[in-house]
């Protein structure tokens, strides 16, 4: 009888901590699908592919309205999909939100959501620290609209969107009236704060993407982010390898050179949309600058000439390389032969050599005579503006 009167409290117990162990579970599923869909809706807002985005955006929004954090970072991403759409006054509807801290999760229906709320409760604060845990920063949607509609870079609705900022935080601005239980974005959101690891965008004019044998496998897009899981050093520069975002288990890396890109500290998976749409904004102007600045510098009489010769030595130095190394692994004939042709390409070498130091010379007196010629053009000053403008923008956030 007493047996039969400890099992009862003892698999109440069990059936408590079962219980909490399962809602710990799909709470911890929940969280990543829910921030992978967010990344997700953000890319298709950043490749112009608004009604996708807003789709995903609904496919979660129940899921997300459990976590204060998640509600604010689904409409700093819708936000940044109805600017992209032109649409600011829907854009202002959802940053209001965001300043009236609206953020009370969804009502439980039934015991399952009502443990699930309480554990919610327990591990927001931890898991979604850098998202502001249960209390969002209520600036954050006025912030992400303003660096979206700056980077879009319409005068006429940035001067609105900068009279009603005025008007509702005054002098101060959007970061001087951030309330104590807000997030500090200056000293908070920097790069230790968005986790292990190292992650890049893409600013090359041609963000040429290779496979582990080194045959050209497609282009990053401008401004897009990509993980890097290390870096190697080859005879062409530093050689980042990436994964894409949501790359599985069977995705091969991709090889980068690392001058397409720029590193930085962090997970990208903890980015908050205002800071991945300031990362791409940066990244796009960067190419394009890039981009402007070759084609003033091929206005140089001697430029064509320049860059021939260039690749043809630079081409003839790496055959070089790889015939001695192979000449040094081989043995009796075989050895002989890898001999031979050095030994003829040694006496091409001179003259390839001549063409290349030539060329290179009559492109730098040339550019040296005409210091303006890049600098000074319009389109690359405009582009230097924007590049400056971003990086400026994305200071507080990291450290270089």
């Amino acid at each position: 009888m007493r047996q039969h009167t400890l099992f009862v409290p003892v698999f109440i117990v069990i059936l408590i901590v079962l219980s909490a162990a399962v809602a710990v579970g799909a709470y911890g599923v929940r969280v990543v699908a829910v921030r992978r869909a967010i990344l997700r809706a953000m890319e298709q807002f950043h490749a112009h592919e608004n009604s996708k985005g807003f789709a995903q955006l609904a496919r979660i929004d129940h899921w997300a309205s459990q976590h204060p954090a998640f509600i604010s970072q689904v409409r700093c991403a819708a936000i940044i999909g109805h600017v992209g759409a032109g649409d600011d006054e829907a854009a202002i509807v959802l940053a209001d939100c965001e300043l009236a801290r609206n953020h009370t999760p969804a009502r439980p229906s039934n015991v399952w959501q009502s443990l699930y709320q309480v554990v919610s409760e327990q591990l927001d604060p931890i898991w979604l620290k850098k998202m502001g845990g249960r209390d969002p920063d209520p600036n954050v949607g006025y912030r992400t609209m303003l660096h979206a509609v700056e980077a879009i870079g319409d005068e006429q609705r940035l001067t609105r969107l900068n009279d009603r900022i005025a008007m509702l935080f005054g002098d101060a601005g959007l970061d001087g009236t951030s309330s104590p239980a807000s997030v500090d974005v200056a000293n908070t959101l920097r790069a230790p704060d968005f986790g292990a690891g190292r992650f890049a965008v893409a600013v090359g004019a041609s963000t040429r993407c290779y496979d582990a044998e080194g045959k050209h496998c497609g282009d990053l897009v401008a401004g897009s982010l990509v993980t890097v899981t290390e870096t190697r050093n080859s005879n062409g520069g530093a050689i980042a390898v990436c994964l894409r975002e949501g790359a599985g288990a069977a995705d091969q890396p991709l090889l980068v050179r690392a001058r397409d890109l720029v590193i930085r500290q962090g997970d990208v998976a903890q980015l908050p949309p205002n800071v991945r749409s300031l990362l791409a904004e940066h990244g796009r102007a960067s190419a394009l600058l890039r981009q402007k600045r070759k084609q003033a510098a091929e206005r140089n009489p001697h430029a064509a000439d320049y860059q021939e010769t260039m690749t043809s030595y630079r081409a003839f130095v790496a055959d070089v390389k790889r015939l001695t190394a192979a000449r040094d692994k081989a043995e009796g004939d075989e050895r002989t032969r890898y001999a031979d042709q050095l030994q003829a390409m040694k006496n091409k070498a001179p003259a390839l050599r001549d063409a290349y130091e030539t060329s290179k010379r009559e492109y730098e007196t040339w550019k040296a005579a005409h210091p303006n010629s890049i600098d000074g053009d319009p389109e690359v000053t405009v582009l230097q503006h924007r590049v400056d403008k971003a990086a400026q923008q994305l200071a507080p956030y990291f450290d270089s």
